[in-house]
């Protein structure tokens, strides 16, 4: 089950997190300001504050129309989920929350993520499906394949590249792109030599464990000479 909320509390330590970050060649901060360019650090929590209430109705039905398309379009998504996995993960709860920045961050442990309100309904779906995929992936990792995996970073180094990888991949298959309706594409730049690479191995090992062990060598490995 996907919900979606509206969570204005969680906007302000988000901005407080994002503003002035950059990764994976994405500069976050830059993002907030092109959408917000009055915002600062000393009147962010009045200007959120400010725009969730001068906007709320706006907010409201931008909720109401994507828990609709979720609604809709969930059993067929987790029914392709189930055709990667070999396991149902529909009865798990995972939560969407709208944000006024286009950060899109995700927090694996609570299985909770944020979506840009903005995005048409379309971007905002790709988004909640993206993220619920990353849940499933590293949850089906952790059980699966811990001696792989064991404590690795879910949100830096090999195992979140592959992660990012894994998505672009997936969602690109016919079954995910009916519901989808648009191309998945590489948020990250920095990670767009691997994607060949690593679509060969998952082609090729058909265990998962085996397809985890290769890819996070590879990725390793090249991301280590790619530093050096």
């Amino acid at each position: 089950m996907i919900t979606i909320l509206i969570n204005k509390e969680l906007d302000k330590e988000v901005f407080k997190d994002f503003w002035g970050f950059s990764a994976g060649g994405a500069d976050f901060g830059a993002r907030i300001k092109q959408i917000h360019p009055d915002i600062t650090e000393e009147n962010a929590d009045t200007y959120i504050d400010r725009y969730y209430e001068e906007h709320a109705a706006e907010l409201i039905s931008a909720q109401k129309e994507l828990q609709e398309t979720i609604n809709h379009t969930s059993p067929e998504y987790f029914a392709a989920i189930s055709e990667v996995f070999g396991k149902d993960y529909s009865d798990q709860t995972y939560t969407g929350m709208f944000s006024i920045f286009d950060c899109n961050p995700r927090y694996v442990d609570k299985k909770e993520f944020q979506v840009f309100y903005k995005r048409d309904v379309l971007g905002k779906l790709e988004v909640a499906y993206h993220e619920v995929l990353h849940f499933v992936f590293f949850e089906h990792a952790a059980h699966t394949c811990p001696s792989v995996v064991g404590t690795l970073d879910t949100n830096g180094g090999s195992y979140w590249a592959l992660s990012e990888l894994f998505n672009v991949l997936i969602l690109n298959k016919p079954t995910f792109q009916k519901i989808l309706q648009r191309e998945e594409k590489m948020f990250y730049s920095m990670l767009a030599p691997y994607l060949e690479p690593i679509r060969t191995m998952f082609e090729i090992r058909k265990d998962f464990c085996g397809f985890l062990s290769n890819s996070l060598t590879y990725l390793e490995e090249k991301r280590g000479e790619a530093k050096s």
